[in-house]
């Protein structure tokens, strides 16, 4: 069998897989107008913490990639040129292994890329 012959038997066995799925798409829809101004500010503080634990976690993977990455309570950001320590207090444990096993899968993602001849960059 040649390669072509492999892409193409490979694409007819996952249009049939797709025949049988069943798309299904969930929105959340978010009245910022009808919260509190309390619920608003701690929404958009969860997200920006989400976003300066990620960063603070993929800026130096090798050694902050570990069992102990959703136990931080402080973490530095870059402020213009300095690094200031900042606290995490609005994510949950659970939301913060979900950011550290999020990273672990972009990763895996990446890595599956590069081994099927993709060219990747970092992270």
């Amino acid at each position: 069998m040649t390669k072509a012959e492999k892409i193409k038997h490979t694409w007819q066995q996952t249009k049939e897989r797709r025949k049988n799925q069943i798309p299904v798409v969930c929105q959340l829809k978010i009245n910022l107008n009808s919260a509190s101004k309390e619920t608003r500010e701690k929404l958009s503080r969860l997200f920006l913490e989400a976003k300066w634990l990620y960063n603070y976690i993929v800026a130096d993977i090798g050694n902050r990639l570990n069992s102990n990455a959703e136990k931080l309570r402080e973490v530095e950001i870059k402020v213009g040129e300095n690094f200031e320590k900042r606290r995490i207090e609005n994510l949950s444990s659970q939301m913060k292994q979900y950011l550290v096993e999020r990273i672990k899968q972009n990763l895996y993602s990446l890595h599956m890329q590069k081994e099927n001849g993709y060219k990747t960059g970092k992270l």
